[in-house]
């Protein structure tokens, strides 16, 4: 939503807003767009989304601008090219990645959910505490 929004000039998510975007949605893109549980907005058929890392300070997005999915493809990413990395070792380095320089709270659990939901959908195993990508995903 938070960036349809620009397209009504919209500085914050306003309920009004929100409801005519969720309005326009309903009404004209049902057969081509889903909302997701986290408000991301997904063309359909929808596919992998591939990460956009930050080329500068003005698009470095804020850690709830990032979908769980990109960030787990990220991971998966690292994964493919690192060995035996341990759960706190592939958060810092996906943070460093997506620009940020340090880990609050926030940034830790919405890249500890994504380290979860890669091991719930069999994409990972961990073996000795290190994590070991699977490659049939």
């Amino acid at each position: 939503y938070k960036r349809m929004l620009t397209a009504f000039g919209a500085e914050k998510i306003l309920a009004k807003y929100k409801t005519a975007v969720a309005y326009a949605l309903n009404q004209y893109l049902t057969q081509n767009v889903i909302v997701d549980e986290n408000e991301f907005l997904w063309a359909l058929p929808r596919r992998i989304p591939r990460p956009r890392i930050p080329s500068d300070a003005e698009t470095l997005r804020k850690i709830e601008d990032i979908s769980v999915e990109e960030i787990m493809e990220l991971m998966k990413i690292i994964l493919s090219k690192a060995y035996g990395l341990e759960t706190n070792a592939l958060i810092a380095e996906c943070s460093a990645v997506f620009g940020y320089e340090r880990r609050g709270a926030k940034i830790n659990s919405i890249m500890n959910h994504a380290v979860e939901r890669l091991q719930k959908e069999n994409a990972i195993t961990f073996i000795d505490g290190k994590i070991n990508l699977i490659e049939d995903n």
